[in-house]
């Protein structure tokens, strides 16, 4: 997937994250580290956004609470 802004000579890799030329588009393939980087990445603002929710911030308090009860 790519993502481009405007008339850029490069765009960000939607799977990986690397800025790549456009005109080297088609050759582009992901680095498997740079790509499990890139996943990490979002799946820690996933979770820091859920943790931040109402629903989130009741799980935390539920979880330290049976921790609590269990000692």
């Amino acid at each position: 997937m790519r993502l481009t802004f405007g008339h850029s000579l490069f765009a960000r890799c939607g799977d990986c994250g690397a800025s790549v030329a456009c005109a080297t588009w088609h050759e582009h393939i992901c680095d498997r580290e740079q790509l499990v980087e890139h996943q990490l990445n979002g799946l820690e603002d996933e979770i820091d956004a859920y943790l931040g929710s109402p629903r989130g911030r009741f799980e935390l308090w539920w979880a330290t609470r049976e921790r609590r009860c269990a000692d």
